[in-house]
């Protein structure tokens, strides 16, 4: 099972436990089931399919989440394409159209921050080249001292 489908088995399974109070799941009960949740998405199946073959129905009691997820995961899995309908999905894709790249702004305002930042990195700067042609950035305070001088 690919690894991204496993992590998308997962996604489900955690979404299907937070919101529904009678199937809440433990992260080891979630990374045992995941691949076969995962290969409801290699079968074709949404997120909304899966959501709905596992909560659909639900007694008022579970006793066992991850025994009723299994056996639904199991019970209720789509069947898996045909060599025809996977060569016609292909022939169906598009490929996406192309958008103009364009830096997109920041969440929040960051201008103040940047700003600051930029005169902090300039006084820095400043005071490096103004220490004298014997020091320089690299060798560091106390590095262009002669021999000698205390």
């Amino acid at each position: 099972m690919p690894p991204p489908l496993v992590q998308q088995g997962a996604y489900a399974l955690t979404t299907v436990s937070r919101t529904e109070r009678r199937l809440r799941l433990t992260g080891r009960d979630i990374a045992r089931l995941a691949p076969l949740a995962g290969e409801w998405f290699q079968r074709g199946a949404c997120l909304a399919e899966v959501r709905e073959a596992l909560t659909g129905g639900l007694p008022d009691h579970v006793h066992s989440a991850a025994g009723i997820i299994r056996n639904r995961l199991l019970r209720k899995m789509p069947d898996a394409p045909t060599f025809a309908e996977q060569r016609a999905k292909e022939g169906q894709f598009t490929q996406p159209p192309v958008r103009a790249a364009t830096p997109s702004p920041p969440a929040h305002d960051t201008s103040g921050a940047v700003a600051a930042t930029r005169r902090g990195m300039a006084a820095v700067r400043a005071a490096l080249h103004g220490a004298g042609p014997e020091m320089s950035p690299a060798q560091g305070p106390g590095a262009g001292t002669p021999t000698g001088w205390t």
